[in-house]
């Protein structure tokens, strides 16, 4: 996947705070080209930050690229040296295992987060913040998937990073280091097969029923603009007031909303993409997890501000702009992030109040 190269920077008379904070500001995101580092650029560059990727091959974004891989500590290093940002986001991970790649994934996953956080900490990083997985090991489940190497190794990976928010608050100056659980997101730009948006919109192209395996899964769903902007707020508020913040924080579903399964999500993506009246009766959760978004709403005045519907409409037209060629895609992100920004003002959400406020 591509970041959003040509995406153009409206808006940026709307002077929120985390405009404010980003402009001009250079930021090195691990993983920028994937599904929600697509969505953080774009974000930046809404903002009218400087973002660097990082990525295993060197690839035309329309934006700096170091090629590394993250299991290479030297090059990760260099990388974080050379690119002179005073953020870093790591979004780099192997999020799925097939047979055989166990190993692979630990290496990604666990090493991958030492070599980024030892850099940032080496480099002098104002802020780093490393993105996990939405499973919060403190919420109970019943959900047998938790255990799997991906799981495991973001639960090696989240230590790692508390390791590292005690050290970072005792240099000298203090950094900030914390670690961002994000939801299971759901938008466009998610072009992976295998995974269960791309899969539903494949199947509704063929004429199919989107209906996903485990129709009674409920997860904390979320469109990743949502999750982007909380990670960019938090990095904003480690690098102004370390001290004051927690190691860790959830971006999703907070345990009070309502629980909706995968069989409901499909159904209503199915009405949205066939432009009808109504969707199929819901499909009771029966099984799965959420994340208790408290402590950011409390400490970071964050909260989530599309709901899923609102999600899945704007997944809807992404993938359906997506379809005329990749620039019709950025001229679609491009609006949803300005769209986005303007019902999270109007929200009264923290980060898009104005700076002079």
């Amino acid at each position: 996947m591509t970041g959003p190269s040509s995406m153009a920077d409206p808006g940026l008379n709307t002077d929120s705070r985390l405009v404010a904070f980003y402009r001009d500001r250079t930021v090195l995101i691990t993983g920028s080209t994937g599904f929600l580092g697509y969505w953080t650029v774009a974000l930046l560059r809404f903002c009218g930050a400087r973002p660097i990727g990082l990525s295993r091959r060197d690839i035309d974004c329309g934006y700096r690229i170091f090629a590394a891989d993250v299991r290479d500590a030297q090059a990760v290093t260099a990388a974080v040296k050379a690119s002179k940002a005073t953020v870093v986001l790591h979004l780099a991970a192997q999020a799925r295992t097939r047979a055989g790649q166990a190993r692979s994934t630990f290496e990604t996953n666990i090493l991958g987060t030492l070599n980024v956080v030892e850099a940032a900490s080496l480099v002098g990083i104002p802020a780093t913040v490393v993105a996990s997985s939405s499973r919060d090991p403190d919420m109970p489940t019943t959900d047998a998937a938790r255990r799997d190497p991906y799981n495991a190794s973001k639960l090696a990976a989240e230590h790692i990073v508390a390791d590292y928010h005690a050290e970072a608050l005792l240099a000298d100056p203090p950094r900030g280091v914390a670690l961002a659980r994000p939801a299971v997101l759901v938008g466009g730009a998610d072009v992976s097969s295998g995974r269960l948006i791309p899969d539903m919109v494949a199947r509704l192209r063929a004429g199919q029923e989107a209906q996903p395996d485990m129709p009674i899964l409920f997860r904390p769903w979320q469109h990743p603009l949502d999750a982007a902007a909380g990670m960019l707020w938090l990095a904003a508020r480690l690098t102004e007031q370390p001290q004051g913040l927690a190691p860790t924080y959830n971006f999703g579903l907070a345990a009070h909303c309502p629980r909706m399964s995968a069989g409901t999500l499909a159904n209503r993506l199915a009405a949205l993409w066939c432009a009808s009246a109504h969707a199929d009766a819901d499909v009771p959760a029966r099984e799965g997890f959420w994340l208790d978004d408290r402590r950011a709403r409390v400490d970071l005045g964050w909260s989530a501000c599309w709901s899923l519907d609102t999600a899945l409409g704007a997944t809807v037209e992404w993938y359906r702009a997506n379809a005329t060629g990749p620039r019709a895609a950025l001229t679609e992100a491009a609006g949803q992030v300005l769209r986005y920004c303007r019902d999270a003002a109007e929200a009264q959400i923290a980060w898009a109040a104005p700076a002079s406020a």
